[in-house]
């Protein structure tokens, strides 16, 4: 399966939503599932190798859209307005993690 996660923020970030994002990742990577998450987080590291999924960082609006193609379900990390539009462009089976302390 393809999952696409939105994220508004993700590593090198540290926090709860960052954490729990990265660990659901690894863990469909690791079932065999073809997993990509954007973010609105910026890096200059070079992450070649740390994740075993692909990281778009600052997606534009045309990539947003591509990666929504492309999936078979969509989740979004944290509800955002951000990113709310998608679900009414381009349906997809979406779930949204809501995360509240």
């Amino acid at each position: 399966m393809r999952i696409f996660f939105y994220s508004t923020v993700f590593a090198p970030n540290v926090g709860g939503i960052e954490a729990l994002v990265e660990m659901l990742c690894r863990h469909f990577v690791a079932l065999g599932h073809e997993v990509v998450v954007a973010t609105e987080t910026s890096s200059s590291d070079d992450e070649t190798g740390w994740f075993p999924l692909t990281v778009v960082r600052q997606p534009s609006f045309r990539r947003m859209r591509r990666l929504l193609t492309w999936c078979d379900v969509h989740v979004q990390a944290n509800v955002s307005l951000k990113a709310a539009w998608v679900w009414l462009v381009i349906p997809r089976k979406t779930i949204y993690q809501h995360n509240s302390g």
